[in-house]
């Protein structure tokens, strides 16, 4: 069966504040362990001016919808997944309202290990396209760069320039991957929240 993962809207029962009682409604995972899913419940009740709310699309999970709902920041529900709390998985959240997400609960918004979600299920890392961009448009400047001055070093054999050209292809192909690998391990080692 498909669990919830961090950064997907879900349908669950989640309890009200005030007494025992609860209802079925949207929300966010902020985070899985186990059987225990953390989350931030969804209302379609207007909350324009109220502190700790985020309004936010509901075109990629309730397209019938026609309006907004708030994402409430505040408090995390910690619901068990076993006891059959959550019933439907709704899709994605937005990039905006999950960006707010992991501004006011960093640690739970992007766990280490299987837990982990630093953006929404569906979306690419801006980190990893801007690494493919560079090594595009790098790569053949270096290159050239280098086969250029090698070229002037070496006028009597050509063949050492191209040779030269190619080396330094690969690497600046070698320290752009470099750093992108760097950047991806440093995302991914963040501590959870002891509770």
């Amino acid at each position: 069966m498909y669990q919830p993962v961090p950064g997907q809207i879900w349908w669950a029962y989640v309890p009200f504040e005030d007494c025992n009682d609860g209802k079925y409604r949207p929300c966010l995972v902020l985070h899985r362990n186990g059987y225990t899913v953390r989350v931030l419940k969804i209302t379609s009740k207007d909350k324009r001016g109220r502190s700790g709310y985020v309004r936010m699309p509901t075109s990629a999970w309730n397209a019938s919808s026609g309006k907004s709902s708030w994402l409430q920041l505040r408090p995390v529900f910690a619901l068990d997944y076993s006891a059959g709390s959550f019933t439907r998985f709704l899709g994605p959240c937005d990039r905006r309202t999950w960006a707010w997400a992991q501004l006011h609960h960093p640690l739970l918004a992007a766990p280490a290990g299987h837990n982990r979600a630093a953006t929404p299920p569906g979306t690419v890392p801006a980190l990893a396209v801007g690494a493919l961009a560079a090594t595009v448009l790098c790569c053949p400047v270096a290159a050239a760069g280098l086969g250029v001055a090698s070229l002037v070093v070496n006028r009597r054999h050509p063949s050492t320039a191209v040779r030269v050209m190619g080396v330094g292809a690969v690497a600046v192909n070698g320290l752009i991957l470099l750093l992108l690998a760097i950047v991806l391990v440093a995302g991914r080692h963040q501590a959870t929240l002891p509770y």
